[in-house]
């Protein structure tokens, strides 16, 4: 099993950003399970697209926040986590931390 850990820094593309050249090296990898942080709302979807059609199961905190009006500022970073093996998310609620949404 190959595991891939990567604070992959809220880059995006149109902000000089380098999220595609990220996804395309992490999918040529093949790890079976990936978790990037300092994912953002507007990175998710890029995220996403990269790596659901290459078999991998995509979770993510911003998706399970009970409140997503918070995150912004300081709190707009979140997480991924992507699996080619069978996965489950556990309620954050279940976890008594300040900034759940940091939590996966």
């Amino acid at each position: 099993m190959k595991f891939l850990t990567w604070n992959v820094n809220a880059r995006i593309a149109d902000r000089g950003g380098k999220q595609p050249e990220q996804a395309r090296r992490l999918v040529s990898l093949g790890v079976d399970i990936v978790a990037l942080q300092e994912v953002t709302a507007t990175t998710l979807p890029l995220w996403r697209a990269a790596l659901e059609p290459e078999g991998y199961t995509v979770i993510d905190s911003f998706s399970l926040s009970a409140n997503p009006e918070v995150l912004t500022g300081r709190r707009k970073y979140g997480e991924l986590i992507a699996s080619r093996l069978p996965i489950r998310a556990l309620p954050p609620t279940d976890f008594e931390i300040p900034w759940p949404e940091r939590l996966l």
